[in-house]
């Protein structure tokens, strides 16, 4: 802000201060001359109110009494002609006398300075005469309001008790501000003369002073400004590469080339070293213990002199938990006050290299996975075209008895319903990995009609093995409503498992248990068990159990459809192993008997 301005902005404070002056000391005057008037009035409406009853009083009691006599009327001519005589005080000063006439306030006496009227009457309900009209209603007090004529008015208002009259004295409220109003005007004439007749005085005196002072101030501003301009553009600079620096998600460290010596390192480096800034300033690189290899500092270090940069150096650090981690080291040569120093940065490529890894082995599993499913079709499909070619040319192989042929009829149906087995798993674990539920069509079950014919098929088409089915607490069999075929799925595949991991001539064991409320199955086999660490992952969709002295086929998509489907039902699965004692698979599924969903 220049001189000048500044001076009129100090006029215009004086200004200011000198209305609100001017301003608090009218309003004070003028309040206390209203309670002055206020004062006045009441006691002159209370004096001529007491004198009139007085009057009246005398009249009625005084008299003898004779046939033209009123004393109503004698008492109101007493006071007029009291008042004829009376002064009255202001301009507009009066008081008035009235009665209420049926729905009117009928004025008897208006007196005015040395006028004595009578005003017109007043509708009793009218916003005018606002306080003859409480007078009239017996309350006595002050009040600011209309007047018969619809002036505003300071009034005082008295009951005259035996005449029944009421009496105000009044005035009005712009013969007050008057006075006052003149006084404001005036004093702020005087005051805003005054200020201005000050202020010019004051520029014409020190006016050349104000000229010589603008004149040094933009001198000084301008040589400011260039230095500034400088400064700010210097910086600008340094907050760019020290915004650049703190913010790089990879570490950065800033160091002398000659001696190694560390000049500064980010907050990156700091969060994934575990080296504070405090301990890294000052040190060697190489004494940072990042367990960098000793000849690849010296690569590194011989291709950055002769280059005068490095991109993506490929090597191991050891950071200061001990952890191994792999980065690609970038450098650029560069001066600071004529001394060569070196910027480094570090990317950790360590999960870039994990998730190249993981991509292999993907690979791997797809590969392995395109075989293992070639594996398990061709294999019903290849004893289905054996005997399918059977009964095709039975002349061939010496005919087949009717009772041969049938039973190659079953074996072709029992391959295509492994078929149908494995195509549903797949479609199945498709759905899921989609994001559909399992869809389940339920019916009413027998659950235990429904065991009881799934373990009876496994011992019809397994010699090998001894299925021992016993049904544990089981008072009534309700019918529950289940997806027949997803439950048969999911006990054939338990029974399934049961059978690939059990040696020959074990005994696999199915329990039934008709709960409060649920059903609840058991199978347990005999087979090589499992590790801890083989029952975490044993619901993972491609998972196999395998060991060294088993060699089961199967996708491995098994228990992960299993435990979709009991979830599915509001049921739950536990697997219960360990290593040579076999392992122990137990569902339940909910009772949701008929009118339940």
């Amino acid at each position: 802000m220049k001189a000048r301005s500044r001076f009129l902005f100090l006029a215009l404070i004086m200004v200011a201060v000198s209305m609100t002056i001017i301003v608090t000391i009218i309003v004070v005057l003028y309040d206390h001359q209203i309670q002055q008037h206020r004062a006045m009035l009441e006691v002159t409406a209370q004096s001529q109110a007491r004198l009139i009853e007085s009057v009246a009083r005398h009249e009625i009691k005084g008299r003898a009494p004779r046939p033209d006599y009123e004393p109503f009327q004698e008492a109101i001519n007493l006071t007029v002609k009291a008042h004829e005589r009376y002064v009255g005080f202001g301009e507009t000063g009066e008081f008035t006398l009235a009665r209420a006439e049926g729905d009117f306030i009928a004025f008897v006496l208006r007196h005015r300075l040395d006028t004595v009227e009578r005003p017109a009457p007043v509708a009793f309900d009218s916003e005018l005469a606002e306080p003859m009209r409480l007078a009239l209603k017996g309350q006595s007090g002050t009040i600011v309001g209309l007047d018969y004529r619809g002036e505003t008015v300071l009034a005082a208002y008295e009951p005259v008790a035996v005449l029944n009259l009421g009496i105000v004295a009044k005035i009005d409220l712009s013969e007050i501000r008057a006075p006052f109003i003149k006084s404001g005007l005036l004093a702020t004439s005087i005051a805003l003369f005054v200020v201005f007749a000050g202020t010019t005085l004051f520029f014409r005196v020190g006016r050349p002073i104000i000229e010589r002072l603008d004149t040094y101030s933009r001198e000084l501003e301008k040589e400011v400004g260039e230095h500034k301009l400088s400064v700010m553009a210097l910086q600008e600079t340094e907050a760019r590469f020290r915004l650049v620096f703190e913010l790089s998600p990879d570490p950065v460290v800033i160091a002398h080339f000659n001696d190694g010596l560390v000049i500064d390192v980010n907050k990156s480096f700091e969060t994934w070293t575990g080296i504070v800034r405090s301990q890294a300033v000052g040190s060697n690189v190489g004494e940072l213990d990042l367990g960098i290899d000793r000849n690849m500092r010296k690569d590194f270090r011989k291709g950055l002199q002769r280059n005068g940069q490095i991109n993506n150096f490929e090597t191991e650090v050891r950071l200061s938990n001990g952890t191994i981690r792999i980065v690609q080291l970038s450098a650029r040569l560069f001066e600071i006050h004529q001394d060569l120093c070196m910027l480094i940065a570090l990317r950790d490529i360590t999960t870039e290299k994990a998730a190249q890894q993981v991509l292999v082995e993907m690979n791997q599993s797809k590969n392995e996975f395109i075989s293992m499913a070639a594996h398990e079709l061709r294999t019903p499909l290849s004893a289905i075209m054996g005997f399918t070619e059977f009964l095709l040319t039975p002349g061939e192989f010496g005919g087949f008895s009717e009772a041969q042929k049938q039973d190659f009829l079953h074996e072709v149906h029992d391959r295509g319903e492994s078929i149908i087995r494995i195509v549903d798993d797949l479609l199945d674990v498709s759905r899921i990995e989609n994001g559909y539920a399992v869809t389940l069509d339920l019916q009413e079950v027998d659950f235990k009609e429904l065991l009881t014919k799934t373990v009876e098929f496994y011992r019809d088409h397994d010699s090998r093995h001894t299925f021992h089915l016993d049904f544990v607490e089981v008072a009534e069999h309700p019918k529950v409503f289940l997806d027949r075929h997803k439950i048969k799925q999911v006990l054939e595949n338990l029974l399934s498992n049961a059978v690939k991991y059990s040696p020959g001539a074990a005994e696999i064991t199915v329990v039934g248990r008709s709960l409060v409320g649920c059903w609840e199955v058991r199978v347990e086999d005999q087979g090589i068990g499992m590790t801890p660490e083989q029952i975490e992952h044993v619901f993972d969709k491609f998972y196999r159990a395998d060991t060294a002295d088993s060699a089961t086929q199967g996708f491995g998509l098994g228990m992960s459809i299993v435990k979709q489907i009991v979830e599915a039902h509001g049921g739950s699965i536990r697997v219960e192993s360990a290593i040579g004692q076999g392992s122990v698979v137990t569902c339940t599924f909910p009772c949701a008997v008929s009118g339940e969903s």
